[in-house]
């Protein structure tokens, strides 16, 4: 049964990219009820259709925009709207920052921040190109009408659309994903290779001068095919591809990436800032003007900060839980001046024994956390061993202001924050908070 249209006007923009509106309170069914819909702007008035309703609140979809935003544009990319990557391309680039800026500060409000700590620091904004900015990208196979097609995921679906273009991408990766396919197309045996994949994954350096591609097979028990022929065959349109592997392949040596003066190994799979043009402003902040002689980096992956934090700390401590990163961090912290130590372990788990061992406190620690943040467990125990000064960097604001209202009510103040859009035309949020003793 078709919903009826509603007519709503678009109070704010809210974490994940829809706005907020409210069913007017004129004893209607929906009467007073929260709307989320997509694609648009704060103070737009719109038409839309509900799609799916619960009690305290509905998600609609955008009919047509009866007054736009003066912020509101047409968007670069032919997929917009049915690719689910990207969120504000409707929006001009000032807009979006001032939404994601805006978002940032409600999850501190709401986290009862000010109550704890009422002169906030001004949340500083860091912004870079908007366009051609991702080093790494994931695109899901499919096969349709008889050829190889990459693509990524249909909005709030498992649907692949195949793709012909993708403006946040290094153009590079754009071309090594248009190659795969011509491969497949010409080569049966890339066709077949390619069809037992589920994803490709495509990573590039900064400047674009090398390429690594790594492969997921759909069924992982099964014998993964070597890829040398496909590699030479890549090679004669992808002169910058250096490693060709499969996803778990831990004899492939990865990709080195050049940020300042330092190379970083990249295994096949790891996680590594998508940014490449405000990468090295992010890691600027978190390292620069830091020395002394302990430093502890709690979520270490590859290494990003502890590698810069190895030149100014006579000692530095990395932790990393993911077995799959381990070879390129010890490969990235190999070499240097400073007294490096690698622990394999959960976070928690390692502040757990540095409590019982009666470590000293570093005087510097980097945490940079999955999604679901650190945690009260984590939180405690980093107040219990209280080192002097905290960053933590963060690409959930949720959780961030959570793990900062435990914080600062265990003694520490927030000294400052910055906002760094890693992730332009999405709502995606990367943010830096520091933290004092």
């Amino acid at each position: 049964m078709r919903q009826p249209k509603l007519t709503l006007t678009i109070e704010k923009a809210i974490y994940g990219g829809a706005g907020l509106a409210r069913v007017p309170a004129d004893g209607a069914a929906r009467g007073g009820k929260t709307v989320f819909i997509p694609m648009t702007l704060p103070g737009e008035i719109v038409e839309v259709e509900i799609q799916t309703e619960k009690k305290q609140f509905a998600n609609a979809t955008l009919l047509r925009v009866i007054q736009p935003s003066p912020a509101r544009i047409e968007p670069r990319c032919q997929h917009y709207g049915v690719c689910g990557g990207c969120d504000y391309q409707h929006a001009t680039v000032e807009s979006q920052i001032e939404i994601k800026r805006s978002i940032l500060q409600e999850s501190l409000d709401r986290a009862g921040i000010r109550k704890l700590q009422p002169e906030l620091p001004a949340i500083q904004l860091h912004t870079a190109a908007p366009w051609e900015y991702r080093n790494r990208i994931r695109l899901h196979v499919t096969l349709l009408e008889g050829r190889i097609r990459l693509g990524y995921t249909r909005a709030h679906t498992n649907q692949i659309v195949p793709i012909r273009e993708c403006p946040i991408s290094s153009p590079l990766l754009m071309r090594a994903a248009f190659a795969l396919e011509s491969a497949a197309y010409e080569d049966l045996a890339a066709l077949d290779l390619l069809s037992s994949t589920a994803e490709v994954e495509l990573l590039c350096t900064a400047d674009e001068s090398a390429l690594q591609i790594t492969l997921s097979a759909r069924d992982e028990n099964s014998t993964n095919p070597k890829l040398d022929a496909l590699q030479n065959s890549l090679r004669e349109t992808l002169p910058q591809l250096r490693s060709l592997a499969w996803r778990g392949n831990s004899d492939a040596d990865g990709i080195d990436y050049l940020l300042g003066t330092a190379d970083y190994r990249i295994p096949h799979g790891a996680f590594f800032q998508a940014n490449r043009h405000l990468l090295p402003e992010l890691l600027a902040c978190v390292t620069t003007s830091r020395s002394g002689s302990s430093a502890w980096d709690l979520y270490s992956g590859v290494g990003l900060f502890a590698r810069a934090l190895a030149g100014k700390y006579s000692s530095v401590t990395a932790v990393e839980s993911s077995l799959a990163s381990l070879p390129a961090l010890r490969h990235n912290l190999a070499g240097i001046s400073a007294d490096c130590s690698i622990h394999h372990a959960e976070t928690n788990s390692f502040l757990k024994q540095a409590q019982l061992r009666r470590l000293p406190a570093p005087e510097y620690v980097v945490l940079d956390p999955p999604r679901a943040g650190l945690g009260p467990d984590v939180c405690r125990a980093l107040a219990a061993i209280a080192p002097p000064e905290i960053a933590y960097v963060s690409c959930d604001p949720p959780t961030l202001a959570r793990d900062m209202a435990t914080l600062i009510a265990d003694g520490y103040r927030c000294t400052q924050l910055h906002l760094f859009d890693m992730f332009p035309q999405t709502s995606h949020i990367e943010a830096v908070a520091l933290l004092k003793k």
